[in-house]
């Protein structure tokens, strides 16, 4: 698909991931936008196909503006450390 047709968050899944990455790199879209138009495409396809046996939201969505702040990967080194440390 053309990335010049992908106008609207809704749009956004349809986007490689290459072609997404470039654009938050740019900052032509938010890692916010493109977690919550993931996210609400899953909870409105997953009823029918039943995709998903868990969906983390808020896990995702602290992730997404932890990445916006330019810190997700120190929010994944320290889910890393958690979850060492529960074993």
């Amino acid at each position: 698909m053309s990335t010049d047709s992908v106008d609207t968050d809704a749009d956004l899944h349809y986007l490689e991931l290459m072609e997404l990455a470039a654009r938050i790199r740019t900052r032509e879209i938010s890692p916010v936008a493109v977690t919550r138009a993931q996210l609400d495409r899953i909870a409105s396809l997953n009823g029918t196909l039943d995709s998903y046996a868990l969906v983390m939201e808020e896990v995702a969505m602290a992730q997404a503006e932890a990445a916006e702040a330019g810190s997700l990967h120190r929010v994944l080194r320290s889910q890393q450390l958690r979850a060492s440390s529960d074993q």
